[in-house]
């Protein structure tokens, strides 16, 4: 096997650093788009006069599926290799361990601003609103009306997006290894071209968007299935459309050509990062760790109407003190997620190594799962 480079080896604290590098240009992404042009038309930005916003928070969720697809297949190839099985009960007890405190306390927090503050009367959207965001069904409602049911937490759509994946793809990742890896990739591959093949249906375009986004969870999945070699001016092609994506200012209106794109550049950035070292700059590293609990908070406090700049310095506040009270107790604490079920996959489909970690299962989820 092949020495890690420095950013692929996993530090002392387990993280590995061009990992943490993607998650903090990701929410990167999303977090400065969101600051320059809002989220929604009365959302004050933190430069106004800027003559569009970019579509920045598009590839940063983008960056999110992909890397999510690539880590979770990644994990649970490690776990059938280590121990001949897939334990699907522990699976999903890892998933939501560090995923839904962070969750349940944005919730509460909007909960307590409902009630105290009265600008959400009357209170039954607001309620369906965080039972959807804590059920990871937010993108439902987008089956029905094409437009979110709330602009507090409809930004949880991408988690529910992820977590109903995750129901199924472990379970068909079983299936498939029985047949070989190369099996396994090749359907995955077939899953996303069905992706957007169903966006191109017109009656499906006003959710589409937002509900058939496994394109991009399935490309990372399949990335993580063949082991993947390109060149240095290839992968560097991910970098740009990043760049594009997030830097040229357009319409907010996204083509299924767009979703391609977006999602096979991620792909190749995923794979330029490997070797990158400004991937692993310490602040991207940052950025990397409190992207989840920045995500969850930076969308709640834009809708109380500051200023740009107070959204920045509020949103950057709140998600290190998420991130140092509620994320990272949760992160570092021993698991021991009961083995409830468990299937073996054929030795010969779990033979080649996978990404790296050095630590268990368990350990090596809660540090590098983290969808956001």
């Amino acid at each position: 096997m092949a020495a890690q480079s420095p950013t692929s080896a996993p530090g002392a604290d387990g993280r590995i650093p061009y990992l943490d590098g993607v998650r903090g240009v990701a929410i990167l992404c999303v977090f400065l788009a969101h600051l320059a042009g809002g989220v929604y038309p009365h959302d004050v930005p933190l430069l106004p006069g800027l003559p569009l916003p970019s579509l920045g928070g598009f590839i940063g969720v983008q960056l999110f599926f992909v890397l999510s697809g690539y880590l979770i297949t990644s994990i649970l190839l490690r776990e059938a290799a280590a121990h001949g099985r897939i334990r699907l009960f522990a699976f999903y007890g890892r998933r939501l361990r560090p995923l839904y405190p962070p969750l349940l306390l944005v919730c509460v927090a909007y909960a307590l601003f409902v009630l105290l503050s009265g600008r959400e009367a009357p209170h039954l959207p607001a309620w369906g609103a965080i039972a959807r965001a804590l059920t990871y069904s937010t993108n439902v409602p987008l089956l029905w009306h094409g437009v979110p049911d709330s602009k507090w937490l409809h930004h949880s759509w991408s988690l529910a997006v992820e977590e109903q994946f995750y129901l199924l793809w472990p379970v068909a990742l079983i299936v498939l290894l029985r047949f070989g890896r190369g099996t396994a990739a090749g359907l995955a591959l077939a899953g996303a071209a069905a992706a957007v093949a169903l966006r191109a249906v017109p009656l499906l375009r006003p959710f589409s968007y937002e509900v058939l986004r496994w394109d991009a969870l399935l490309l990372g999945c399949a990335a993580a299935l063949i082991p993947l070699r390109a060149s240095r001016p290839v992968t560097s092609f991910g970098v740009v459309i990043v760049l594009y994506y997030l830097l040229v200012p357009r319409a907010q209106e996204l083509s299924n050509f767009d979703f391609l794109v977006g999602a096979l550049g991620s792909v190749l950035f995923l794979l330029h990062a490997r070797s990158a070292a400004w991937v692993a700059h310490p602040l991207l590293r940052y950025f990397g760790r409190i992207s989840y609990s920045l995500y969850l908070w930076h969308v709640l406090l834009m809708r109380l109407g500051w200023p740009g700049w107070c959204n920045l310095l509020v949103s950057l506040a709140a998600a290190e003190l998420a991130y140092r009270l509620v994320e990272r107790p949760f992160l570092s604490r021993p698991q021991a997620a009961p083995e409830l079920a468990s299937v073996a996959p054929p030795a010969s489909a779990i033979a080649e190594p996978v990404e790296p970690s050095t630590r268990s299962a368990s350990q090596a989820e809660s540090l590098a799962v983290r969808a956001r």
